[in-house]
Protein backbone atom coordinates (compact mmCIF):
# COMPACT_ATOMS: atom_id res chain seq x y z
CA UNK A 1 0.00 0.00 0.00
CA UNK A 2 1.20 3.62 -1.02
CA UNK A 3 2.06 5.68 1.86
CA UNK A 4 -0.09 9.08 1.32
CA UNK A 5 2.50 12.58 2.09
CA UNK A 6 1.04 14.15 5.23
CA UNK A 7 0.42 17.23 3.48
CA UNK A 8 -0.25 19.44 6.41
CA UNK A 9 2.86 18.19 8.21
CA UNK A 10 5.15 19.32 5.02
CA UNK A 11 3.28 22.72 4.89
CA UNK A 12 3.72 23.00 9.03
CA UNK A 13 7.66 22.13 8.32
CA UNK A 14 7.77 24.69 5.75
CA UNK A 15 6.79 27.39 7.73
CA UNK A 16 8.79 26.30 10.96
CA UNK A 17 11.82 24.81 9.94
CA UNK A 18 12.63 26.04 6.05
CA UNK A 19 12.11 29.19 7.22
CA UNK A 20 12.86 30.33 11.08
CA UNK A 21 14.74 33.34 10.50
CA UNK A 22 11.20 34.64 9.59
CA UNK A 23 8.75 32.70 11.75
CA UNK A 24 11.66 33.55 14.72
CA UNK A 25 13.07 36.84 16.36
CA UNK A 26 15.38 34.86 17.88
CA UNK A 27 17.61 33.77 14.62
CA UNK A 28 16.80 36.90 12.83
CA UNK A 29 18.54 39.46 15.25
CA UNK A 30 22.01 37.16 15.53
CA UNK A 31 22.28 37.41 11.54
CA UNK A 32 21.58 41.38 11.56
CA UNK A 33 24.02 41.28 14.36
CA UNK A 34 26.64 39.61 12.51
CA UNK A 35 25.83 41.59 9.21
CA UNK A 36 26.51 45.13 11.57
CA UNK A 37 29.83 43.49 12.65
CA UNK A 38 31.23 42.03 9.42
CA UNK A 39 29.81 45.60 7.77
CA UNK A 40 31.94 47.27 10.27
CA UNK A 41 35.26 45.63 10.34
CA UNK A 42 34.96 46.02 6.55
CA UNK A 43 35.19 49.87 6.72
CA UNK A 44 37.47 50.12 9.36
CA UNK A 45 39.74 47.63 7.77
CA UNK A 46 39.55 49.80 4.55
CA UNK A 47 39.97 53.14 6.52
CA UNK A 48 43.59 51.97 8.24
CA UNK A 49 44.51 50.79 5.25
CA UNK A 50 44.28 54.04 3.29
CA UNK A 51 46.15 55.92 5.86
CA UNK A 52 48.97 53.49 6.93
CA UNK A 53 49.56 52.22 3.52
CA UNK A 54 47.72 53.77 0.10
CA UNK A 55 49.12 57.64 1.20
CA UNK A 56 51.91 56.54 1.72
CA UNK A 57 52.51 55.18 -1.86
CA UNK A 58 51.51 58.95 -3.08
CA UNK A 59 54.18 61.59 -1.03
CA UNK A 60 56.19 63.70 -2.63
CA UNK A 61 59.11 65.62 -1.63
CA UNK A 62 58.83 69.18 -2.93
CA UNK A 63 62.28 71.89 -2.75
CA UNK A 64 60.36 74.93 -1.87
CA UNK A 65 56.96 76.57 -0.03
CA UNK A 66 55.51 79.64 0.21
CA UNK A 67 55.91 81.95 3.20
CA UNK A 68 53.15 84.37 3.74
CA UNK A 69 53.71 87.04 6.65
CA UNK A 70 51.56 90.02 6.17
CA UNK A 71 51.25 91.38 2.88
CA UNK A 72 54.60 89.31 1.78
CA UNK A 73 54.61 86.32 -0.21
CA UNK A 74 57.79 84.02 -1.66
CA UNK A 75 59.41 81.20 -2.06
CA UNK A 76 61.31 79.44 0.79
CA UNK A 77 63.91 76.73 0.65
CA UNK A 78 63.16 73.63 2.64
CA UNK A 79 62.61 69.97 2.13
CA UNK A 80 59.21 68.59 3.86
CA UNK A 81 56.81 65.87 2.40
CA UNK A 82 53.51 66.42 1.83
CA UNK A 83 51.36 63.22 1.11
CA UNK A 84 47.77 62.97 -0.74
CA UNK A 85 45.34 60.21 -1.43
CA UNK A 86 44.57 58.79 -5.25
CA UNK A 87 40.97 60.52 -4.75
CA UNK A 88 39.85 60.66 -8.42
CA UNK A 89 38.17 63.71 -8.98
CA UNK A 90 35.44 63.35 -12.37
CA UNK A 91 33.73 65.92 -14.52
CA UNK A 92 30.72 64.24 -13.99
CA UNK A 93 28.33 61.57 -15.80
CA UNK A 94 27.28 62.21 -19.42
CA UNK A 95 23.88 61.47 -17.87
CA UNK A 96 24.85 64.92 -15.73
CA UNK A 97 21.09 67.25 -15.30
CA UNK A 98 21.44 70.37 -14.19
CA UNK A 99 18.78 71.45 -11.10
CA UNK A 100 16.92 73.56 -13.63
CA UNK A 101 16.50 70.85 -16.29
CA UNK A 102 15.50 67.93 -13.25
CA UNK A 103 11.81 69.17 -13.19
CA UNK A 104 11.39 67.81 -16.79
CA UNK A 105 10.70 63.99 -16.04
CA UNK A 106 8.39 63.15 -18.96
CA UNK A 107 10.09 60.15 -20.51
CA UNK A 108 11.00 60.31 -24.33
CA UNK A 109 9.45 56.61 -24.75
CA UNK A 110 5.88 58.28 -24.43
CA UNK A 111 6.32 60.76 -27.32
CA UNK A 112 7.70 57.73 -29.41
CA UNK A 113 4.77 55.74 -28.49
CA UNK A 114 2.78 58.67 -29.35
CA UNK A 115 3.81 58.66 -33.07
CA UNK A 116 3.83 54.96 -33.29
CA UNK A 117 0.17 55.33 -32.38
CA UNK A 118 -0.42 57.70 -35.35
CA UNK A 119 -0.86 60.60 -32.37
CA UNK A 120 1.79 63.07 -34.19
CA UNK A 121 2.39 66.54 -32.82
CA UNK A 122 0.31 69.31 -34.26
CA UNK A 123 2.36 71.04 -37.32
CA UNK A 124 -0.19 73.45 -37.43
CA UNK A 125 0.25 76.86 -36.50
CA UNK A 126 -2.02 76.05 -33.79
CA UNK A 127 0.07 75.95 -30.66
CA UNK A 128 0.54 72.45 -29.38
CA UNK A 129 1.43 72.23 -25.74
CA UNK A 130 2.56 68.78 -23.95
CA UNK A 131 3.68 67.92 -20.34
CA UNK A 132 7.48 66.97 -21.34
CA UNK A 133 10.80 68.14 -21.43
CA UNK A 134 9.78 68.78 -24.74
CA UNK A 135 7.70 71.60 -26.19
CA UNK A 136 6.68 72.68 -29.65
CA UNK A 137 5.78 76.20 -30.12
CA UNK A 138 5.75 78.86 -31.48
CA UNK A 139 9.01 81.26 -31.52
CA UNK A 140 6.87 84.26 -32.63
CA UNK A 141 5.42 84.76 -28.92
CA UNK A 142 8.63 85.36 -27.37
CA UNK A 143 8.96 88.29 -25.94
CA UNK A 144 10.89 90.92 -27.89
CA UNK A 145 13.89 93.10 -25.97
CA UNK A 146 15.37 95.89 -28.59
CA UNK A 147 14.18 97.38 -31.47
CA UNK A 148 16.18 96.65 -35.56
CA UNK A 149 16.51 99.89 -37.49
CA UNK A 150 13.97 99.93 -40.58
CA UNK A 151 16.24 98.34 -43.18
CA UNK A 152 16.47 99.54 -46.79
CA UNK A 153 13.78 100.02 -49.30
CA UNK A 154 13.83 97.02 -52.18
CA UNK A 155 13.11 98.48 -55.33
CA UNK A 156 9.84 97.13 -56.24
CA UNK A 157 6.61 97.39 -54.71
CA UNK A 158 6.01 93.75 -55.02
CA UNK A 159 9.41 92.67 -53.41
CA UNK A 160 9.25 94.72 -49.78
CA UNK A 161 10.26 93.30 -46.96
CA UNK A 162 6.98 92.83 -45.30
CA UNK A 163 6.05 91.21 -48.59
CA UNK A 164 8.68 88.70 -48.53
CA UNK A 165 7.48 87.98 -44.47
CA UNK A 166 4.26 87.51 -45.36
CA UNK A 167 5.01 85.23 -47.79
CA UNK A 168 7.02 82.76 -45.78
CA UNK A 169 4.38 83.20 -42.68
CA UNK A 170 6.48 85.58 -40.80
CA UNK A 171 5.22 87.76 -38.55
CA UNK A 172 6.79 91.30 -39.82
CA UNK A 173 6.27 93.19 -36.15
CA UNK A 174 7.82 90.05 -34.18
CA UNK A 175 10.73 89.79 -36.41
CA UNK A 176 11.67 93.33 -36.34
CA UNK A 177 11.79 94.12 -33.06
CA UNK A 178 13.40 90.72 -32.17
CA UNK A 179 16.98 90.83 -30.71
CA UNK A 180 17.71 87.90 -31.25
CA UNK A 181 21.26 88.44 -33.62
CA UNK A 182 19.62 85.17 -36.03
CA UNK A 183 17.04 86.98 -37.06
CA UNK A 184 18.55 90.05 -37.84
CA UNK A 185 20.92 88.01 -40.00
CA UNK A 186 17.36 86.96 -41.72
CA UNK A 187 16.33 90.18 -42.21
CA UNK A 188 19.80 91.06 -44.12
CA UNK A 189 19.86 88.33 -46.51
CA UNK A 190 16.12 88.73 -47.24
CA UNK A 191 17.80 92.48 -48.07
CA UNK A 192 20.74 91.31 -50.51
CA UNK A 193 18.70 88.18 -51.89
CA UNK A 194 14.99 87.22 -51.26
CA UNK A 195 14.29 84.94 -53.87
CA UNK A 196 16.78 82.31 -52.74
CA UNK A 197 15.91 82.94 -48.88
CA UNK A 198 12.00 81.97 -50.27
CA UNK A 199 13.41 79.02 -52.10
CA UNK A 200 15.02 77.40 -49.22
CA UNK A 201 13.44 78.37 -46.30
CA UNK A 202 10.38 75.72 -46.80
CA UNK A 203 12.53 73.31 -47.61
CA UNK A 204 15.17 73.60 -45.24
CA UNK A 205 15.58 72.05 -41.46
CA UNK A 206 17.70 73.64 -38.77
CA UNK A 207 18.87 72.46 -35.49
CA UNK A 208 19.72 75.11 -33.14
CA UNK A 209 22.39 74.87 -30.21
CA UNK A 210 20.56 77.79 -27.83
CA UNK A 211 21.51 79.52 -24.87
CA UNK A 212 18.80 82.24 -23.58
CA UNK A 213 19.40 82.16 -19.76
CA UNK A 214 21.47 80.02 -17.22
CA UNK A 215 23.06 77.14 -19.33
CA UNK A 216 26.13 76.59 -17.71
CA UNK A 217 29.84 78.19 -18.61
CA UNK A 218 31.94 78.35 -21.83
CA UNK A 219 32.85 74.44 -21.37
CA UNK A 220 29.77 73.13 -20.26
CA UNK A 221 28.34 74.97 -23.37
CA UNK A 222 30.82 73.35 -25.53
CA UNK A 223 29.91 70.06 -24.72
CA UNK A 224 26.04 70.98 -25.79
CA UNK A 225 27.50 72.93 -29.03
CA UNK A 226 29.74 69.85 -29.95
CA UNK A 227 26.43 67.99 -29.79
CA UNK A 228 24.06 69.69 -31.58
CA UNK A 229 26.66 70.17 -34.33
CA UNK A 230 26.78 66.24 -34.79
CA UNK A 231 23.04 65.82 -34.25
CA UNK A 232 22.70 67.92 -37.57
CA UNK A 233 25.68 66.58 -39.46
CA UNK A 234 23.79 62.85 -38.82
CA UNK A 235 20.48 64.22 -39.52
CA UNK A 236 21.34 66.62 -42.88
CA UNK A 237 20.22 69.95 -40.91
CA UNK A 238 21.49 72.78 -41.08
CA UNK A 239 23.45 73.97 -38.08
CA UNK A 240 23.18 77.38 -35.88
CA UNK A 241 24.02 78.94 -32.59
CA UNK A 242 22.00 81.24 -30.91
CA UNK A 243 23.54 82.35 -27.58
CA UNK A 244 22.14 85.74 -26.30
CA UNK A 245 23.03 85.25 -22.32
CA UNK A 246 24.84 86.60 -20.86
CA UNK A 247 25.49 88.78 -24.07
CA UNK A 248 25.19 87.54 -28.00
CA UNK A 249 28.62 85.67 -29.00
CA UNK A 250 29.13 87.67 -31.83
CA UNK A 251 30.13 90.60 -29.78
CA UNK A 252 33.28 87.84 -29.25
CA UNK A 253 33.54 84.95 -31.86
CA UNK A 254 32.34 84.59 -35.11
CA UNK A 255 32.22 82.05 -37.07
CA UNK A 256 35.31 80.02 -39.21
CA UNK A 257 34.83 77.56 -41.73
CA UNK A 258 31.27 76.14 -39.87
CA UNK A 259 28.31 78.90 -41.22
CA UNK A 260 26.69 78.86 -38.02
CA UNK A 261 25.40 82.05 -38.32
CA UNK A 262 23.02 81.97 -40.62
CA UNK A 263 19.58 83.37 -41.99
CA UNK A 264 16.96 82.13 -38.72
CA UNK A 265 14.73 79.75 -39.25
CA UNK A 266 13.28 80.67 -35.28
CA UNK A 267 10.59 82.91 -36.39
CA UNK A 268 7.37 83.56 -37.30
CA UNK A 269 4.83 80.59 -37.63
CA UNK A 270 7.66 77.80 -38.08
CA UNK A 271 7.17 75.38 -35.61
CA UNK A 272 10.36 75.19 -33.15
CA UNK A 273 10.69 72.14 -31.08
CA UNK A 274 12.55 73.12 -27.76
CA UNK A 275 14.88 70.44 -26.16
CA UNK A 276 16.14 71.16 -22.73
CA UNK A 277 16.41 67.20 -22.07
CA UNK A 278 16.80 64.74 -19.09
CA UNK A 279 18.29 61.32 -18.29
CA UNK A 280 15.88 59.46 -20.17
CA UNK A 281 16.08 61.92 -23.28
CA UNK A 282 19.99 60.84 -23.20
CA UNK A 283 19.35 57.41 -23.09
CA UNK A 284 16.92 57.21 -25.92
CA UNK A 285 19.54 58.73 -28.19
CA UNK A 286 21.10 55.22 -28.04
CA UNK A 287 17.98 53.53 -30.13
CA UNK A 288 15.62 56.40 -31.77
CA UNK A 289 15.61 57.36 -35.12
CA UNK A 290 15.96 61.07 -34.75
CA UNK A 291 14.10 62.48 -37.49
CA UNK A 292 10.92 60.38 -36.99
CA UNK A 293 11.16 61.39 -33.31
CA UNK A 294 11.36 64.90 -33.94
CA UNK A 295 9.68 65.72 -37.32
CA UNK A 296 9.99 69.47 -36.89
CA UNK A 297 11.63 72.65 -39.08
CA UNK A 298 13.61 73.41 -36.13
CA UNK A 299 14.76 72.32 -33.11
CA UNK A 300 16.19 73.99 -30.36
CA UNK A 301 18.51 72.00 -27.69
CA UNK A 302 18.94 73.69 -24.36
CA UNK A 303 21.34 71.59 -23.25
CA UNK A 304 25.03 71.27 -22.04
CA UNK A 305 25.87 67.32 -22.13
CA UNK A 306 28.35 65.86 -24.43
CA UNK A 307 25.90 63.43 -26.83
CA UNK A 308 28.70 62.10 -28.81
CA UNK A 309 29.25 58.47 -27.26
CA UNK A 310 25.35 57.62 -27.51
CA UNK A 311 25.20 58.95 -31.18
CA UNK A 312 27.90 56.75 -32.14
CA UNK A 313 26.25 53.38 -31.04
CA UNK A 314 22.80 54.46 -32.31
CA UNK A 315 22.39 51.50 -35.22
CA UNK A 316 20.56 53.93 -37.13
CA UNK A 317 23.40 55.72 -38.13
CA UNK A 318 26.44 54.25 -38.32
CA UNK A 319 27.10 54.07 -41.81
CA UNK A 320 26.08 58.14 -41.51
CA UNK A 321 29.03 58.56 -38.70
CA UNK A 322 31.28 56.45 -41.40
CA UNK A 323 30.44 58.95 -44.17
CA UNK A 324 30.87 62.11 -42.29
CA UNK A 325 33.59 61.53 -39.69
CA UNK A 326 35.46 59.03 -42.26
CA UNK A 327 36.54 56.45 -38.84
CA UNK A 328 34.39 53.36 -37.91
CA UNK A 329 31.43 54.87 -35.66
CA UNK A 330 33.63 52.34 -32.12
CA UNK A 331 36.88 55.41 -32.59
CA UNK A 332 35.10 58.68 -32.75
CA UNK A 333 35.08 60.03 -29.57
CA UNK A 334 34.49 64.07 -27.76
CA UNK A 335 38.56 64.06 -27.26
CA UNK A 336 39.53 63.79 -30.87
CA UNK A 337 36.75 65.26 -32.51
CA UNK A 338 36.54 68.53 -29.94
CA UNK A 339 39.53 70.10 -31.61
CA UNK A 340 38.81 69.71 -35.05
CA UNK A 341 35.38 71.21 -34.54
CA UNK A 342 36.44 73.97 -32.05
CA UNK A 343 39.27 75.31 -34.77
CA UNK A 344 36.72 74.96 -38.00
CA UNK A 345 33.38 76.98 -36.00
CA UNK A 346 35.51 79.40 -34.58
CA UNK A 347 37.29 82.33 -34.90
CA UNK A 348 37.89 85.34 -32.51
CA UNK A 349 36.03 88.55 -33.78
CA UNK A 350 38.78 91.55 -35.42
CA UNK A 351 39.14 93.81 -31.76
CA UNK A 352 39.58 90.25 -29.44
CA UNK A 353 41.88 89.12 -32.27
CA UNK A 354 43.77 91.78 -32.47
CA UNK A 355 44.06 91.41 -28.54
CA UNK A 356 45.36 87.96 -29.02
CA UNK A 357 47.99 88.95 -31.57
CA UNK A 358 49.46 91.48 -29.03
CA UNK A 359 49.46 89.53 -26.21
CA UNK A 360 51.35 86.42 -28.12
CA UNK A 361 53.74 88.45 -29.65
CA UNK A 362 55.13 89.49 -26.38
CA UNK A 363 54.73 85.50 -24.55
CA UNK A 364 56.31 84.14 -28.20
CA UNK A 365 58.29 86.58 -29.95
CA UNK A 366 60.79 84.33 -31.02
CA UNK A 367 60.57 80.77 -32.42
CA UNK A 368 62.34 79.05 -29.64
CA UNK A 369 60.30 80.71 -26.85
CA UNK A 370 58.78 78.78 -24.39
CA UNK A 371 55.14 79.95 -22.65
CA UNK A 372 54.62 77.95 -19.48
CA UNK A 373 50.89 77.71 -18.23
CA UNK A 374 48.36 77.33 -15.38
CA UNK A 375 44.58 76.97 -15.22
CA UNK A 376 44.04 77.42 -11.88
CA UNK A 377 40.26 76.67 -10.42
CA UNK A 378 39.89 77.56 -7.32
CA UNK A 379 35.92 77.31 -7.11
CA UNK A 380 33.81 79.59 -4.30
CA UNK A 381 35.89 82.72 -3.68
CA UNK A 382 35.86 86.33 -3.48
CA UNK A 383 35.87 87.02 -6.64
CA UNK A 384 33.21 84.50 -7.27
CA UNK A 385 31.12 84.11 -4.28
CA UNK A 386 28.02 82.60 -6.14
CA UNK A 387 30.23 79.70 -7.08
CA UNK A 388 28.84 76.19 -5.82
CA UNK A 389 31.92 74.99 -3.87
CA UNK A 390 35.21 75.32 -3.02
CA UNK A 391 37.55 73.43 -5.64
CA UNK A 392 41.02 74.12 -4.89
CA UNK A 393 42.86 74.94 -1.08
CA UNK A 394 45.54 77.14 -0.39
CA UNK A 395 47.62 74.47 -0.28
CA UNK A 396 46.66 72.90 -4.30
CA UNK A 397 47.61 76.65 -4.96
CA UNK A 398 51.10 76.73 -4.13
CA UNK A 399 51.71 73.41 -5.05
CA UNK A 400 51.68 75.38 -8.91
CA UNK A 401 53.65 77.95 -7.42
CA UNK A 402 56.37 75.56 -6.77
CA UNK A 403 56.11 73.59 -10.42
CA UNK A 404 56.39 76.65 -11.89
CA UNK A 405 59.33 78.00 -10.22
CA UNK A 406 61.17 75.17 -11.76
CA UNK A 407 60.54 76.34 -15.35
CA UNK A 408 60.93 80.35 -14.58
CA UNK A 409 64.60 80.08 -14.37
CA UNK A 410 64.55 78.98 -18.38
CA UNK A 411 65.31 82.25 -19.96
CA UNK A 412 63.25 82.61 -23.13
CA UNK A 413 60.09 81.14 -20.91
CA UNK A 414 57.11 83.29 -19.92
CA UNK A 415 54.58 82.76 -17.50
CA UNK A 416 50.44 82.74 -18.39
CA UNK A 417 48.06 81.97 -15.55
CA UNK A 418 44.03 82.21 -16.05
CA UNK A 419 42.23 81.59 -12.98
CA UNK A 420 38.66 81.87 -11.08
CA UNK A 421 40.77 84.22 -8.20
CA UNK A 422 41.94 88.12 -8.21
CA UNK A 423 43.92 86.66 -5.31
CA UNK A 424 45.61 83.98 -7.22
CA UNK A 425 45.91 86.45 -9.71
CA UNK A 426 47.99 88.90 -7.84
CA UNK A 427 50.11 86.22 -5.92
CA UNK A 428 50.99 85.25 -9.49
CA UNK A 429 52.64 88.65 -10.46
CA UNK A 430 53.74 88.95 -7.07
CA UNK A 431 55.92 85.49 -7.74
CA UNK A 432 56.70 85.83 -11.43
CA UNK A 433 57.14 89.45 -11.88
CA UNK A 434 59.59 89.40 -14.64
CA UNK A 435 58.10 86.52 -16.34
CA UNK A 436 54.45 87.08 -16.04
CA UNK A 437 52.02 87.93 -19.03
CA UNK A 438 48.48 88.35 -18.20
CA UNK A 439 45.46 88.96 -20.33
CA UNK A 440 43.42 92.48 -19.35
CA UNK A 441 39.61 92.41 -17.97
CA UNK A 442 37.35 91.18 -14.85
CA UNK A 443 37.40 87.63 -13.70
CA UNK A 444 33.79 86.60 -13.91
CA UNK A 445 32.29 83.09 -14.42
CA UNK A 446 29.61 83.13 -17.62
CA UNK A 447 26.87 81.94 -16.28
CA UNK A 448 26.98 83.05 -12.41
CA UNK A 449 27.95 86.22 -12.70
CA UNK A 450 25.69 89.12 -12.78
CA UNK A 451 24.76 89.56 -16.32
CA UNK A 452 26.51 92.73 -17.10
CA UNK A 453 29.69 91.65 -15.34
CA UNK A 454 29.90 88.78 -17.25
CA UNK A 455 29.13 90.10 -20.47
CA UNK A 456 31.74 92.02 -20.29
CA UNK A 457 34.22 89.34 -18.75
CA UNK A 458 33.58 86.88 -21.97
CA UNK A 459 35.98 88.63 -23.89
CA UNK A 460 38.92 87.40 -21.17
CA UNK A 461 37.15 84.23 -21.15
CA UNK A 462 37.52 83.75 -24.58
CA UNK A 463 40.84 84.93 -24.74
CA UNK A 464 42.12 82.85 -22.71
CA UNK A 465 40.65 79.87 -23.99
CA UNK A 466 42.68 80.67 -27.45
CA UNK A 467 45.69 81.23 -25.74
CA UNK A 468 46.28 78.20 -23.73
CA UNK A 469 46.13 76.43 -27.08
CA UNK A 470 49.62 77.85 -27.37
CA UNK A 471 51.01 76.51 -24.39
CA UNK A 472 54.38 74.41 -24.08
CA UNK A 473 53.86 73.35 -20.60
CA UNK A 474 49.96 73.52 -19.17
CA UNK A 475 48.38 72.57 -15.83
CA UNK A 476 44.90 72.34 -15.32
CA UNK A 477 42.72 71.96 -12.68
CA UNK A 478 39.73 70.01 -12.27
CA UNK A 479 37.58 71.69 -14.83
CA UNK A 480 35.89 71.58 -18.05
CA UNK A 481 37.90 74.74 -19.27
CA UNK A 482 41.02 73.15 -18.37
CA UNK A 483 40.30 69.70 -19.75
CA UNK A 484 39.25 71.30 -23.02
CA UNK A 485 41.96 73.81 -23.43
CA UNK A 486 44.34 70.62 -23.17
CA UNK A 487 42.14 68.86 -26.34
CA UNK A 488 43.29 71.58 -28.25
CA UNK A 489 47.36 70.92 -27.67
CA UNK A 490 49.37 68.74 -29.72
CA UNK A 491 49.61 65.34 -28.66
CA UNK A 492 53.10 65.51 -27.51
CA UNK A 493 52.68 68.64 -25.62
CA UNK A 494 53.22 68.53 -21.22
CA UNK A 495 50.09 68.80 -19.58
CA UNK A 496 50.27 68.37 -16.00
CA UNK A 497 46.76 68.22 -13.61
CA UNK A 498 46.25 69.26 -10.02
CA UNK A 499 44.74 66.95 -7.92
CA UNK A 500 44.18 66.41 -4.16
CA UNK A 501 47.25 69.28 -3.99
CA UNK A 502 49.85 67.51 -5.80
CA UNK A 503 50.73 67.36 -9.82
CA UNK A 504 50.94 65.03 -11.68
CA UNK A 505 51.34 64.39 -15.68
CA UNK A 506 47.97 64.24 -17.55
CA UNK A 507 47.40 61.08 -19.19
CA UNK A 508 43.47 61.51 -19.75
CA UNK A 509 43.39 63.64 -23.29
CA UNK A 510 42.80 61.28 -25.51
CA UNK A 511 40.91 58.34 -23.69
Amino acid sequence: MIKRPNYALTSRLTQDQLIPSVMSGKPTGKLVAITVLATSMFFLSWYYWKILFRDSLYSVTKPHFISRTGNSLKFVDSKRTRSCNQTVCTEGSVDHVSSTHKSYQRNSESILSKIKMGERYRTSKVNAVWDTDIQPHKSGSASTLNSISEPRAFETEAETLDNVLDELGVNSQVIRSSASPLNRKFLEDIESNPQQIKKTFSIQKYIVYACDARCGGWADRLKGILSAYVWAKLTDRRFLINITHPCPLLKTMTPNKIPWMEASPVLGSRLVLHITGNISFAESLEWINLEKAYPYDVIELHNNVNHLARFTVNPYYQSKIRQVFQVDPKEVSFEKLFKRFYEEAFTLNSNVMQKYKTFVSRAKPTDDSQLICAQIRTGKNPTLPNDQSVKNTQEGVDSVWIFLKKYSIIPKAKIFVTTDSENVRKEAKILFPNKIVDTEGPITHTDRSPRGLACQGFEKVALDFHILAKCDVLVISKSGFGKLAAMRLPPYSKVFQLKNSTIRKYSDRFV
